[in-house]
């Protein structure tokens, strides 16, 4: 199998896992659509970067994951409570941050935990599909 096949089944595999196993990765609930969104939109940009170039670097986790909130505000405020992350403290903060800056950092934070358990199914598929040749 040539590396562009293994990264097309991957990423195939990748596009194929449910919104509930994705909340399951990112510790998180799904009580809305903007939850569903936000989980699923990690997940494709994740598997539209295997098709580009393979296993995402620790540069494009971070633009996966820095995208991912939205910019709209009311929107951002329906991601943070629909993926009921809204205890969380985020790790960026250093005080004085307005809520929605605050809901963007743990968002944010929520978007590197799913592209971090990604890159382990990643991993896992590779050697599940290197075994297969």
């Amino acid at each position: 199998m040539t590396t562009t096949e293994l990264h097309e089944r991957i990423a195939k595999a990748i596009r194929e896992i449910e919104v509930y196993e994705l909340a399951d990765l990112a510790d998180v609930a799904i009580d809305n659509r903007e939850a569903r969104e936000f989980l699923t939109t990690i997940r494709d940009e994740y598997a539209d970067a295997i098709d580009e170039e393979g296993q995402p670097d620790d540069d494009q986790a971070h633009q996966i994951a820095d995208g991912a909130p939205s910019i709209w505000n009311h929107e951002r405020m329906l991601q943070l409570v629909g993926t009921r992350t809204y205890l969380e403290e985020p790790e960026l903060a250093t005080g004085g941050e307005d809520i929605l800056t605050l809901a963007g950092y743990v968002l944010y934070e929520v978007a590197r935990r799913l592209v971090a358990a990604l890159n382990e199914r990643y991993d896992e598929l590779a050697d599940k599909l290197a075994d297969e040749v």
